[in-house]
């Protein structure tokens, strides 16, 4: 069954919702797995994004949630989502200095996205 761009926001929603399980089972549905899910519209990147933290968070997949991620910001380095959502999957693997590293470098580039924002006052300042 081919997929649509309403398929991949349903999915993102679930995630945004904090149901990741159910965000995961759509992405699977979506693109199959995680090796090298086929890129066919700029939906897809931040899908990529998406799929990449649910796999981190549920299944504890981290290196192929860091993938998907950084994968999407290839295809997208103006979003700042997938730098969010980069920098939640560092910190579920407790990385939390790449997870810093992330959240400021897109920043940088995507000052005031508020997704963005909020993880990185999460991970908040650390103590000299």
């Amino acid at each position: 069954m081919p997929r649509t761009p309403q398929d991949i926001d349903r999915a993102i929603q679930a995630t945004l919702d904090h149901e990741y399980l159910r965000a995961l089972t759509t992405f699977v549905e979506i693109y199959g797995n995680e090796n090298a899910p086929p890129i066919q519209s700029p939906k897809d990147a931040s899908g990529l994004s998406y799929f990449g933290l649910c796999l981190a968070l549920v299944r504890k997949q981290y290196k192929a949630g860091v993938d998907l991620c950084k994968r999407a910001i290839d295809l997208e380095f103006y979003n700042g989502d997938h730098y969010a959502n980069l920098a939640r999957v560092y910190m579920a693997s407790n990385n939390r200095k790449k997870a810093v590293e992330t959240a400021d470098q897109g920043l940088k580039l995507v000052p005031g996205h508020e997704y963005l924002q909020e993880v990185r006052e999460e991970l908040g300042v650390r103590a000299r």
